[in-house]
């Protein structure tokens, strides 16, 4: 059996799904004073970098559809999922996850009050740690800026590849 170019292209976007959405589901506890801080602050700066904010809730989802299905549907078309676990809200966990399942990058994000009661097993990955609204999103933006001016070593590979191939048609073709 031989490998496809669909085949190839179908591995690439299982490494990196979601390449181009620019949809950032968003997961937190709806408490009031984060619902502001989030709602507010952070969607404004998603969205001046071009981007979309995400958040699924009883307030934005039809009554007649299990928000659960919702959920899964808006993490599967989303580039980042940021996870804020302050205050601990479970389905915070479920959504990062099932968004790690699906091999898409999860920005974890605790509130400094909060940090020493996180649940263990999330404590291995590196978190934005933030005292207010002004320092969420400087650590978001700080991220994301550190996230999409990352050229990965592949890209170079295949660049390096592209570059030498043109170069070996030159010298083979007399044209």
């Amino acid at each position: 059996k031989k490998l496809t170019f669909d085949g190839i292209r179908y591995l690439e976007e299982l490494e990196e799904p979601n390449k181009n959405s620019k949809k950032i589901f968003v997961a937190f506890n709806f408490n009031k004073r984060l619902k502001r801080i989030f709602n507010n602050n952070l969607k404004e700066a998603i969205e001046f970098e071009g981007l979309e904010y995400v958040v699924v809730n009883q307030d934005n989802v039809e009554h007649n559809k299990y928000i659960n299905d919702e959920i899964i549907v808006k993490l599967k078309a989303a580039r980042i999922v940021i996870a804020d676990v302050t205050n601990h809200r479970n389905s915070v966990y479920f959504e990062a996850g099932f968004a790690m399942g699906m091999n898409i990058p999860v920005i974890w994000t605790c509130q400094k009050k909060d940090k020493d009661n996180m649940a263990f097993d999330i404590n291995q990955f590196p978190h934005i740690v933030w005292k207010d609204k002004d320092d969420l999103v400087d650590e978001f933006n700080e991220f994301l800026f550190d996230y999409t001016s990352k050229i990965s070593l592949e890209d170079i590979k295949q660049a390096k590849k592209e570059i030498q191939k043109d170069e070996l048609d030159k010298i083979q073709s007399p044209y």
